[in-house]
């Protein structure tokens, strides 16, 4: 009887010992991800769009997955950000196109001037030309890309003078992002500078350059509305372009489903999630800009406009043609993302 008493014993000692712990899924650790993001915490983009996003991540994981975002650059140099993403410094990360020069032509074909008009249309068409193009695909090594999309447009923004006409706007030196940003500004008869958005500001202040070529919500996210002063609200200067990346072992070692979760909230919901909320920021950032700041508005005529897109115009097909001489297909996407623009405006 001891022994048959025992050996009940024993047995139930290892089928307590096999059971999974008390334990619930709260209290298991969460899967920390890291997102490198070259704007401060206080940008426009990360409080309307990147924290609203890792909340919806957070949630829809129930707590499984913690995302911490670090900010400014805090892990890698802006140039250098595809590149921390790709080798692990960073989970995920976003990446500033023109940051890079040369890396990523085709792509920043959505970048050129009086082809698009918002940000929404821009990313659905640039999402469009990377789903359709496997050169756009090819300039994405190493990584699993969430979204492309692009800024609102780009304005003309200057600290002491307005401009209603080309001439107004000839020798003036402004800050310009990008290869397309500086053909613009050539043809348009103003002087393209390039410099690093951390070191804007005091250019601004100092006379150093004397306007900005950039949407109108950057001057509140980043407080440029204290010292530039007047907008051609309807110049049309293109966009910059931007991608959300996840380093690719990262991704190959998340369960599989917190990667449908995360694929729920990525490629055509994220671009179209990020670009309308930056739509609606762009143009309380004009009232922001009026009204808190001071920022006076100016348009150009309609035959004034016609002039600057008329020069425009010629920047597009040079770009293309660039392309086509380096074996890419620069006219083929060109035309592709013309096509698009014209449909998405029916």
């Amino acid at each position: 009887m001891k022994k048959k008493i025992f050996l009940i014993g024993i047995c139930l000692i290892l089928a307590l010992v096999a059971l999974p712990p008390l334990t619930s899924a709260k209290s298991a650790k969460p899967i920390e991800l890291s997102l490198s993001l070259f704007i401060p915490e206080h940008h426009l983009r990360y409080q309307k769009v990147w924290k609203p996003w890792i909340k919806m991540i957070e949630e829809r994981t129930k707590g499984r997955v913690k995302i911490t975002p670090f900010f400014a650059s805090a892990l890698a140099p802006l140039p250098e950000n595809y590149d921390a993403i790709s080798k692990g410094i960073a989970d995920i990360g976003e990446v500033l196109m023109h940051a890079t020069p040369g890396r990523f032509p085709l792509t920043e074909m959505v970048t050129l001037p009086a082809l698009l008009p918002s940000s929404l249309s821009a990313s659905k068409v640039v999402w469009a030309l990377y789903d359709t193009f496997p050169e756009v695909k090819a300039e994405y090594p190493g990584v699993k890309v969430m979204a492309v999309y692009a800024s609102p447009t780009c304005r003309f923004e200057t600290v002491k003078k307005k401009v209603y006409k080309l001439e107004d706007a000839k020798g003036m030196k402004i800050r310009v992002t990008g290869p397309v940003a500086v053909e613009s500004a050539e043809v348009l008869g103003y002087v393209p500078i390039t410099m690093p958005m951390g070191d804007v500001y005091l250019a601004l202040e100092r006379g150093v350059v004397e306007g900005v070529a950039i949407p109108v919500e950057v001057l509140v996210s980043r407080k440029w509305a204290e010292v530039l002063k007047y907008v051609v609200g309807n110049a049309d200067l293109g966009h910059d372009c931007f991608c959300m990346i996840f380093n690719q072992d990262s991704w190959n070692k998340l369960p599989q489903e917190v990667r449908k979760v995360i694929d729920e909230l990525s490629g055509s919901w994220m671009v179209e999630f990020c670009t309308s909320e930056w739509d609606k920021f762009e143009v309380e950032a004009v009232e922001t800009a009026k009204t808190k700041y001071g920022v006076e508005y100016t348009y150009l005529s309609k035959e004034e406009l016609g002039r600057w897109n008329k020069l425009l115009e010629p920047v597009k097909r040079k770009y293309a043609e660039s392309l086509n001489a380096k074996g890419l297909p620069g006219t083929n996407v060109l035309e592709e993302a013309e096509r698009l623009a014209k449909k998405l405006g029916e």
